[in-house]
């Protein structure tokens, strides 16, 4: 057997990175005289760390004084970046010199510490970012994107939530507070910003097919899979598929603040093993993803959340998208090649790498798309998933959403809506469980059903519309109260009391309506807020319950743009492809 060795040239599939102007402020030996701030994420026992970082530092620095994290807001719930943007004016107002800002123990608070730090740096306030030893790699790898990778950080040793209150004690005195100390004195240096950029492709790298495979995966620029190599005349062929300028850029991605272009969201989809023809759908995604409502930013959270790509209108019919038996299962190229676009991007275009940026403690697989069964819906009657979200029926739209749990298969039977109804509560609440206390902390909970046509049609056929799902889980779907206070303890050591979230203004006070724990609380926010959407075997009565990262991944739809000639590029691309 003889082996292809033709050389071949390939292009990156990253874009340069746009790094903040950052200043290198002087720092402080002496903190008598100076006002320090503390700012908190609201987790991991800050409110107890503070006080006892606030007494080593007021005992070697009797005229040091302090401002209470209760004075800034919480820097990583609900309406955070306003809060973060806000912050030197803040800390300004109240005379700050100096910050400490905590606690970094998840794969999104970290982010959030480090954002907040250079945020005050950037401002020429000096801050020490208080984070775990298990998120120091993480919180480094962040700053780096943002151009001060040596900023300083106040490692605790071990996991924070297992240590009793004698422990915090000792690590705090013998640790965190000397680093603390070491942060505000000691000079940080400044990385160079990165601003250059070139709208002509350059090749990469050069070699054969196996060597490609080698190089890139030595890069960091795979998934693990061997790769489709990114060559000019396959890019090209991508880019043959948009109207739009190679050179556009659709958005810089965090964490790494990498400018995409049309022409990097080609490359990686070259790679993924799309078809050119998907072109128009690969932007749609990323300009999904790009949106600041997506909260791209906490793409690294320790539970590990995927992106989900789905996609409703004619389209789907065109490019052969697959919607029957087994929809969410790897086998057909157009549903799985653009899921493995989306977690080849995530990777490529924003720079989330597993063990390094990205800290999801367990994780998943990525997720194959799903196509909405044209035909099925128009049988049933229902209107589409992209009519449900505003959009036309002619219209084309890809709606990308996190991923965070699937539930166990869920068999609807009976003769009543009452009977197909009732698995499907329990069913969301299993799926959503004590985690519900994280969608009213941060406000937000996006559940998708993905239901097969049999539980679909059978519903309509008692006059039943997606609406009146979507009310009687909205109203059935809850949860004892006494489950879900005790929930933060065990995620993040922090006892978190509804009446806090209350006084908060998180939620409103009919959740504290009675002290009972066996009182069954709400979990579903907005009813408008539970998408359907039919795929699947039409002869099985099954459903799924996808469930995603509260505010964190929250759908985003965009309409998807055609290129001119759309149709005779496609049948001239049909012709090449069977030829």
């Amino acid at each position: 057997m003889q082996h292809d060795e033709a050389t071949s040239a390939v292009h990156s599939p990253i874009g340069p990175i746009d790094r903040p102007e950052m200043l290198a402020d002087a720092r402080f030996e002496d903190l008598n005289g100076k006002k320090i701030a503390f700012v908190w994420d609201y987790v991991f026992r800050g409110d107890e760390m503070f006080p006892l970082i606030e007494a080593e530092i007021a005992r070697r620095f009797p005229e040091a004084s302090f401002v209470h994290h209760t004075e800034f807001g919480n820097i990583h719930g609900k309406d955070s970046d306003p809060i973060i943007e806000g912050l030197p004016q803040a800390l300004r107002s109240k005379g700050v010199d100096a910050m400490v800002v905590g606690v970094g123990n998840c794969g999104s608070c970290t982010p959030a510490v480090i954002r907040t730090a250079l945020v005050a740096e950037k401002a020429g306030i000096p801050s020490v970012a208080l984070v775990s030893s298990g998120f120091a790699k993480q919180a480094r790898a962040v700053a780096k994107a943002m151009g001060m990778e040596n900023v300083p950080l106040a490692v605790y040793p071990g996991v924070i939530p297992f240590d009793s209150i004698e422990t915090v004690g000792k690590k705090l005195r013998d640790t965190v507070a000397p680093a603390v100390l070491d942060g505000f004195a000691r000079e940080v240096a400044v990385d160079e910003a990165i601003t250059a950029y070139s709208d002509d492709p350059v090749t990469e790298f050069a070699g054969s097919y196996d060597e490609i495979q080698e190089y890139f995966y030595a890069k960091g620029w795979t998934d693990g899979l061997p790769i489709t190599p990114p060559t000019p005349e396959r890019v090209e062929a991508f880019l043959s598929f948009t109207d739009r300028a190679p050179s556009e850029v659709l958005g810089s991605l965090p964490p790494a603040n990498r400018r995409v272009t049309i022409h990097s969201v080609a490359v990686n989809g070259v790679m993924s093993g799309c078809r050119p023809e998907y072109m128009p759908l690969l932007i749609a995604a990323i300009e999904a993803i790009a949106e600041p409502d997506f909260q791209l930013q906490h793409a690294g959270a320790t539970p590990g959340w995927e992106p989900l790509v789905l996609i409703s209108g004619p389209i789907t019919k065109q490019l052969g998208f697959y919607s029957g038996t087994g929809a969410l299962k790897v086998g057909t190229r157009a549903n799985t090649s653009i899921g493995r676009f989306l977690r080849m991007s995530f990777r490529n275009l924003a720079g989330w790498i597993p063990g390094e940026t990205d800290k999801g403690t367990l994780g998943s697989g990525f997720n194959v798309a799903i196509a909405e069964d044209e035909d099925q819906v128009a049988q049933i009657g229902w209107p589409t998933l992209r009519e449900d979200l505003g959009f036309s029926k002619e219209d084309n739209v890809v709606t990308v959403q996190s991923v965070l749990v699937t539930s166990v298969p869920t068999y609807s039977g009976g003769t009543t809506p009452e009977e197909l109804m009732t698995p499907l509560r329990r069913s969301m609440a299993a799926a959503i469980g004590p985690w519900a206390f994280s969608t009213l902390w941060y406000g937000h909970s996006h559940p998708l059903i993905v239901m097969s046509p049999a539980v679909a049609g059978e519903f309509a056929r008692h006059g039943w519309s997606k609406d009146d799902i979507r009310r009687d889980l909205f109203n059935h779907v809850d949860i004892e109260a006494g489950v879900l206070e005790t929930y933060p303890l065990h995620v993040a050591g922090q006892p978190t009391p509804l009446s806090n979230l209350v006084d908060q203004g998180v939620i409103d006070e009919s959740y504290t309506a009675s002290d009972d724990p066996e009182r069954r609380i709400a979990i579903l926010l907005r009813p408008e807020w539970t998408n359907i959407v039919v795929v699947g075997d039409p002869g099985r009565n099954q459903s799924r319950i996808i469930f995603n990262n509260h505010e964190q991944g929250q759908p985003i739809s965009k309409l998807v743009e055609l290129p001119i000639s759309w149709e005779a590029k496609l049948s001239r691309r049909t012709e090449l492809a069977t030829a």
